[in-house]
């Protein structure tokens, strides 16, 4: 699982390799991210933060996989403590709920918000 920004260039998506069809509007923008899991693209956020797009497989098991990673990658990102939206849909609502849950996401006044949680 890797985290980076849309811009930079060991991130091939929208420069060497054309962005997914359907799901979101994709761009290789200032502040936007991208998730990438065993190197394809599992999830998109555009600098607004206000929703993440993903991309997961279609079939079991590699579409749990690819959905952990993602959730696993937002836990340790600063960028992924307050989510709005999932793929256009509320986030209790989306393919992602069970495993945002599981992470610690809570109900907020917009979506789910995660607390940072604090080591020595």
């Amino acid at each position: 699982m890797l985290e980076l920004a849309a811009t930079d260039p060991a991130q091939p998506y929208g420069g060497v390799l054309p962005w997914p069809a359907g799901g979101g509007r994709f761009a290789r923008s200032a502040g936007a991210r991208v998730w990438l899991v065993d190197g394809a693209l599992a999830g998109y956020r555009a600098a607004s933060g206000k929703n993440l797009v993903t991309n997961l497989p279609s079939s079991e098991p590699a579409r749990t996989h690819v959905a952990r990673a993602l959730v696993s990658g937002l836990v340790r990102s600063p960028s992924g403590m307050h989510l709005e939206a999932v793929d256009g849909v509320h986030t209790s609502e989306s393919v992602l709920a069970p495993w945002l849950d599981a992470a610690g996401y809570r109900a907020s006044g917009r979506g789910l918000f995660r607390r940072a949680v604090l080591t020595d």
